[in-house]
């Protein structure tokens, strides 16, 4: 071991960073110079760039290597093996010669980690030691730019999550204008609304612009987020062990986590093969939230808004009715109908208020068996039937028959009614409802799902006092303070 380091002393003593070197064939650096640009989005490349080494969390790849190399250069190829391959090209002395060394990375994307595995110098290729050397001097340069005399801005994304590459909490807050200029031209643009990379997984994006045509929320399948570059794109365990044990567990596979004044809300399923989406939204700064007591035991869902003071505790109207606003942001009783689904009754109802009006989201839990059956008959399309209701079928309305319950299934009765399942785990039911969504299989093999149905609503209120006035669609009622 002693003569290891002392050669890797040596080598280390023969390195240095140059500004240019020549590299013999000029095919060669135009290839690796237009490589560069065509794969800067590429997810390998950005993996690597973003990643460090386990004895020096506070510098990427890209800053060591930028740093340290002159005329740095990456890009992506898939290796005769099928191994993905992410290699750098970078100018530096060894041994007095300037030289063009030459690294290349294999990447394991579905464990989130990679490793360095080949150098040449000009073409020449190099033991493990010499690639060993290069790296450690290529971070120990790095390590004296960051510890250096504060001059200058970093750049450094470590401990960020990143989507694409860009910090999340760069993202809140960009104008319409300014999410196409950094992600590029979308495939729909609903101008105030909303903007939407990629029908299919893995390139789902969308931007919620709604909020006076700046993002208020966005969501992506979890392949786009990278964290010190590692894919996000794991099983809970793994996200546990990357971004730690304070998270709220929404049931259903959905889980959040707060970082930096930011809610990450994660719906994973059983099979991590398979695409799940990441939701990601600002929490206001001018009411920081103390995860336990906001929170409660299940979670809030996501609607992290105002909580009026006032309206805490509970009431009680003259005919008896109750209504009572949680600090926890949950309505625990309530004496009418604040969801506007007929016929069902929500699981949970969480609130939030602002400028006198209160938006309540009811969430509906479901868990039921389902069948998909061949084409019925004078359709050539599949259809489906859920166990809480056998004899209602849901014809096919869009998706390949065979591609299980992914695409729209619409109501052979009532084409008012609809389930529309998207491949990143969300949907829409009647069009109206947005809900989350993951299969699995019950012990008796029988096809199973899960979904998380969300319903808002508002109503307007006033409080004088001790006395809280709600005004609902078709009327008024009046309550007053009996308890905290």
């Amino acid at each position: 071991m002693k003569k290891m380091i002392a050669l890797l002393t040596a080598i280390v003593l023969l390195l240095s960073a140059c500004s240019s070197a020549t590299l013999d064939g000029a095919g060669k650096e135009l290839e690796d110079t237009i490589a560069n640009a065509t794969d800067a989005d590429n997810k390998y490349v950005q993996m690597v760039k973003g990643g460090y080494r386990a004895d020096n969390p506070n510098v990427t790849y890209e800053d060591a290597f930028t740093s340290f190399f002159g005329t740095p250069r990456w890009k992506y190829f898939e290796s005769e093996d099928g191994q993905d391959v992410v290699e750098f090209t970078g100018d530096c002395t060894y041994q007095d010669v300037p030289v063009k060394a030459r690294i290349q990375f294999v990447v394991d994307e579905e464990n989130g980690t990679f490793e360095a595995s080949y150098l040449a110098f000009n073409e020449v290729p190099q033991d493990a030691l010499t690639l060993a050397a290069v790296i450690a001097k290529a971070f120990e340069g790095a390590e004296a730019v960051e510890t250096g005399d504060g001059q200058g801005q970093s750049t450094n994304t470590t401990g960020q999550i990143l989507i694409r590459q860009v910090p999340t909490q760069d993202v809140i807050g960009m104008t319409a204008d300014e999410v196409i200029a950094t992600f590029g031209d979308p495939e729909i643009y609903s101008e105030n609304d909303s903007i939407e990379y990629g029908a299919d997984a893995p390139e789902w994006m969308y931007f919620d612009v709604s909020n006076g045509n700046t993002v208020a929320s966005f969501s992506a399948n979890a392949g786009e987020f990278t964290l010190n570059g590692q894919s996000l794109k794991l099983d809970f365990d793994s996200l546990i062990s990357l971004i730690g044990d304070d998270y709220d567990s929404l049931g259903a596979g959905g889980y959040q986590w707060i970082r930096n004044g930011i809610c990450y809300t994660f719906y994973i399923p059983d099979d991590t093969e398979e695409s799940y989406s990441i939701n990601v939204y600002r929490i206001d700064d001018d009411d920081p939230i103390d995860n336990d007591a906001y929170l409660g035991d299940e979670g809030n869902y996501g609607t992290y808004g105002n909580l009026d003071s006032a309206l805490v505790g509970r009431w009680r109207s003259n005919d008896g009715g109750t209504l009572q606003f949680d600090d926890t942001g949950m309505i625990s009783s309530c004496d009418f109908n604040c969801w506007s689904m007929v016929g069902d009754t929500p699981d949970r109802v969480y609130w939030e208020a602002d400028n006198g009006r209160v938006t309540c989201s009811a969430y509906f839990d479901e868990d039921v068996t389902y069948k998909i059956a061949g084409p019925s008959s004078g359709s050539e399309m599949e259809y489906i039937t859920f166990s809480s209701n056998s004899r209602h079928r849901y014809e096919r309305a869009s998706g390949e028959n065979g591609d299980g319950i992914t695409g729209k299934w619409v109501s052979v009765e009532n084409s008012i009614w609809s389930f529309q399942f998207n491949s990143d785990g969300t949907g829409m039911y009647n069009g109206k409802y947005s809900f989350t969504w993951n299969t699995y299989t019950v012990d008796d093999g029988s096809s199973a799902l899960n979904y998380i149905l969300l319903d808002s609503s508002f109503f307007d209120y006033s409080v004088s006092g001790n006395a809280l006035t709600v005004f609902l669609s078709d009327s008024s009622r009046v309550y007053t303070k009996v308890g905290n």
